[in-house]
């Protein structure tokens, strides 16, 4: 999920978002599917960014979905944009459809309300992003998935077979897509240039280890992310030169707008841009980790939390993985320094893996962040805790996390 900080304050904001407004009432009413208007508009583009807006839920009641748009829109007027913006909106009135961003606002292209399916429909979601393409044919496709977020967590009913699932991306009255649903959507469409997740708790070690095969980058936030999410006016543009170190100038954008708040309780942001290649050697180096420690911590260890509240489901992975080496070094039965090449092995993979990494010194200017590698982590007490949430449906607790407490290692 996304918390909030800002509200849309200035006149001139609002007249903005009524101008906003006015232009998707117009495409409400003209839009229909099977438009005459399906057909791709000039040139095959250089590449396309293609923003997913599961708005169905408090973000849209509170408009964040209308001021992105906004923000989306003055991206594509001040700039020379090599391709194009295309966005979805399943929006908090049941409306749901794809638009072309011009200078001007969204340009309606396709209308999706009438098959009855909700915004984090598998069906839905393959739709659109497959018609997206088509629309504007591109030599590559980013993706942001905009909405609320939970990580590894089980939120909600999974749309796609009415029954809780442990994963979960994105919102819509209720209902979530979980992680392996959302990666084989993923890998049907095609090849991504990278994913952008402007939503909450993304920047987990499970979601991107599922997610590893779909695009060779992925960018998100291991805590909670404000309503207002990414600055979308400065960050379309680098989506575009992605290829040239757009991507950590789009995460950097994002950190200084959060680093940069006067109210301490808002200055609180975590971002990071993960390199999925890398992510096979940092399992690797986990599980070596797992296996030899059987998954111990030093007495009196104190994990980094990245979350408030009385129940934390996310930690700092490389801190974590820090303290379970030092239970290694510290064991005098085992072969010295097995434990600081360990954590070696790890570091230097991690390193390959997390390209860029950022955190504001506190979280809610609650909690300290004096730890923070990019990547979070669930750290698993005993095999029982496995079945909690259904985190052994993952394939990091597969590949990694079983094996802390696997007799055949």
């Amino acid at each position: 999920m996304k918390l909030s900080t800002r509200i849309i304050k200035s006149i001139q904001d609002l007249k903005r978002l009524a101008g906003i407004a006015a232009t998707i009432a117009v495409a409400v009413a003209t839009v229909s599917c099977g438009s005459s208007k399906d057909e791709p508009e000039g040139p095959t583009n250089e590449h396309t960014v293609i923003v997913y807006m599961a708005a169905c839920n408090s973000l849209g009641s509170g408009g964040y979905d209308r001021q992105d748009l906004i923000e989306m829109q003055e991206a594509v007027a001040n700039n020379t944009l090599h391709g194009q913006v295309l966005v979805y909106r399943g929006d908090i009135d049941g409306n749901a459809k794809l638009y072309r961003m011009t200078a001007e606002g969204p340009k309606p292209l396709r209308d999706y309300a009438s098959d009855g399916l909700s915004s984090v429909h598998s069906e839905r979601m393959i739709n659109v992003l497959k018609d997206a393409r088509t629309l504007a044919p591109a030599r590559s496709y980013g993706l942001v998935l905009w909405s609320h977020g939970n990580g590894w967590l089980q939120t909600g009913i999974e749309d796609n077979n009415n029954e809780f699932q442990p994963t979960a991306w994105g919102e819509d009255r209720g209902r979530v897509m979980n992680i392996t649903t959302l990666r084989r959507v993923l890998e049907q469409v095609g090849t991504w240039a990278y994913i952008y997740f402007d939503c909450c708790f993304m920047a987990s070690v499970e979601v991107v280890y599922e997610l590893r095969n779909t695009a060779p980058y992925i960018i998100g936030s291991a805590t909670e992310l404000l309503l207002t999410g990414m600055p979308y006016e400065k960050n379309i543009p680098c989506l575009f030169e992605y290829a040239d170190g757009g991507l950590v100038r789009a995460a950097t954008n994002t950190f200084n707008y959060y680093n940069d708040m006067t109210t301490p309780k808002d200055r609180t942001c975590t971002i990071s841009v993960v390199s999925t290649a890398a992510l096979d050697d940092v399992a690797a180096a986990c599980r070596d980790i797992l296996v030899t420690g059987k998954g111990k911590l030093p007495d009196g260890f104190r994990q980094q939390p990245f979350m408030v509240g009385s129940r934390c489901w996310f930690y700092d992975l490389g801190h974590y993985y820090d303290g379970l080496c030092q239970y290694i070094a510290e064991d005098v039965a085992r072969p010295e320094g097995q434990g600081t090449q360990l954590k070696a092995a790890l570091d230097a993979a991690l390193n390959r893996a997390v390209i860029y990494a950022a955190a504001t010194p506190r979280l809610w200017n609650r909690i300290s962040l004096e730890y923070h590698c990019g990547l979070s982590t669930y750290p698993l007490e005993n095999a029982a805790a496995a079945s909690v949430k259904n985190y052994n449906t993952l394939t990091w607790y597969s590949d990694v996390s079983q094996h802390a407490f696997s007799t055949k290692d």
